[in-house]
């Protein structure tokens, strides 16, 4: 089968998070299934055909991301031309299959779920002012458009989002938890009969899978974008009831730094300001290559991942992998992966949550040796990313040309 993966991110010119290293495995898994995959993706600085771990990658270069759907439809159409493709597969986010799908109505499109664009604005907006979520729903009433806005129960707005347009085109949709395709049927009001539930490949790195289960430090470590999505705001509210009672342990933040929920500000001085009382107990890096982040891993006892929804989260998987024990969101699909034995669950929007299991797991070492040995064992026996990779392969070949 021939299948065309239309994604603006993949690595490494724009492999940013969860949609570019999801589409590599996915690649990779349909490759040593027999089958030849292409990605079709953006570079800021390219415009170039390459193999990438044996399979085509076409990258369009473009100025601005928001450029790619209107530039990758002709890289598509002379890719086709020579080798038509049976099937085609891109993410709801910018509906940047849009124009392809447009010109080739009888190729079959699957959509992947990932975290919309207006799940993730109305994240973004619990921690606006009252007043300010009151304005949207008043100035709509005044404009004649009751719209509750963040407390809305389905989206009004859905026939003028590209996320949903696209979704609404595709034969099947796929997503990776539960908690994804319950939020699209209940927001989206999409059928549940068009979901399929199909975890994310992945594939567990050695050198996460060596790292040894026994104490290695007293670190806890956060790794991923340093944004309201990910949890910061509750997590920094959490910090100071876990270093009052626990002085010698330290926090680590490994990832990008990004807005915060106060205007002006981005989240790492605002964390930094709010922990200035501890600033030589927490530590900030802004990147690390993929390859070096079993390190970072190794040399730390605690993961914490509070993100407000994940659809999936593979710096949970990474983590659980590397035998950490790990304190997640309740909210998503990290309940999904972790289940009643891998790690502790939290309520994102309360910081005592948040304190109360980390104390838990400091104060409890048989506790994290436990999660931690079941964390790994999950990993291994329960999310193949051979068995993900046969059950989308089922679904493609139901649809594909």
């Amino acid at each position: 089968m021939h299948i065309a993966y239309i994604t603006h991110e993949f690595p490494p010119d724009t492999g940013f998070g969860g949609i570019g290293t999801y589409t590599c495995h996915i690649a990779k898994m349909m490759l040593a299934l027999g089958h030849t995959p292409e990605v079709f993706t953006a570079s800021f600085e390219r415009d170039i055909t390459e193999v990438y771990e044996d399979y085509f990658v076409h990258r369009v270069k473009v100025k601005n991301l928001k450029d790619f759907k209107y530039k990758v439809t002709d890289k598509f159409t002379e890719v086709h031309k020579k080798k038509p493709f049976q099937l085609m597969e891109c993410p709801e986010i910018g509906g940047e299959a849009e124009f392809i799908k447009d010109k080739y109505p009888a190729i079959p499109l699957i959509v992947r779920l990932h975290t919309p664009g207006v799940l993730v604005t109305r994240l973004q907006n619990a921690y606006s002012p009252l007043f300010q979520k009151m304005r949207f729903v008043v100035g709509g009433m005044i404009r004649g458009k009751i719209d509750f806005g963040y407390w809305s129960k389905h989206d009004k707005n859905q026939m003028s989002d590209p996320d949903f347009l696209i979704t609404e085109k595709a034969k099947l949709i796929t997503a990776p938890s539960k908690a994804m395709k319950q939020w699209a049927v209940k927001f989206w009001q999409i059928d549940p009969e068009k979901i399929r539930v199909i975890p994310n490949p992945y594939l567990p790195a050695h050198d996460l899978l060596n790292i040894p289960i026994e104490k290695t430090s007293k670190r806890i470590t956060f790794v991923g974008r340093l944004n309201i999505l990910k949890g910061m705001v509750s997590l920094t509210k959490a910090i100071p009831a876990v270093l009052d009672k626990h002085p010698d342990w330290v926090f680590r933040f490994i990832g990008k730094n990004e807005k915060s929920h106060i205007p002006g500000t981005n989240m790492k001085n605002w964390m930094q300001e709010q922990l200035y009382r501890h600033k030589d107990a927490v530590e900030f890096i802004d990147w690390v290559d993929n390859k070096d982040l079993a390190s970072y891993y190794a040399d730390s006892e605690i993961c914490v991942f509070p993100s407000l929804f994940e659809s999936f989260s593979y710096v949970c998987v990474e983590a659980m992998s590397a035998g950490r024990a790990i304190v997640g969101s309740e909210k998503g699909g990290m309940i999904e992966l972790l289940g009643e034995e891998c790690g502790l669950l939290i309520n994102p929007y309360k910081f005592r949550s948040i304190s109360r299991a980390i104390n838990k797991f400091i104060e409890h070492p048989e506790l994290r040796e436990k999660c931690k040995e079941n964390a790994r064992k999950r990993i291994l026996n329960s999310f193949s990313a051979k068995k993900s990779g046969e059950k989308m392969l089922k679904v493609y070949n139901l649809f594909a040309g």
